[in-house]
């Protein structure tokens, strides 16, 4: 995913990638969508963990692939039903 931000004469431009089960939920602007059914064009929501506010990115490339099997597992926090690992927003 690709943001661009212009502000004046500058243009700012940041990435992320994001690998992920089709069934696995994402913000979006139109509230939590499985990742599976976000196309190209669509606007997802990223915690900016400096900022602690949301940064918009649009999907500017996805590609589906079946991988290899990898076991899944759910799990549960203590408060809310989101938290933070390795710099990645988990529901």
């Amino acid at each position: 995913m690709i943001s661009a931000k212009a502000d004046g004469n500058q243009i700012h431009l940041s990435a992320k990638y994001l690998e992920a089960t089709p069934n696995h939920p994402m913000l979006t602007k139109k509230g939590n969508l499985k990742i599976g059914s976000i196309n190209e064009g669509e606007e997802v929501l990223c915690l900016n963990e400096r900022t602690g506010k949301y940064d918009v990115y649009t999907v500017w490339k996805k590609d589906e692939y079946a991988g290899v099997t990898q076991k899944v597992y759910n799990m549960v926090a203590d408060v809310g039903s989101t938290f933070i690992m390795n710099g990645m927003m988990v529901m």
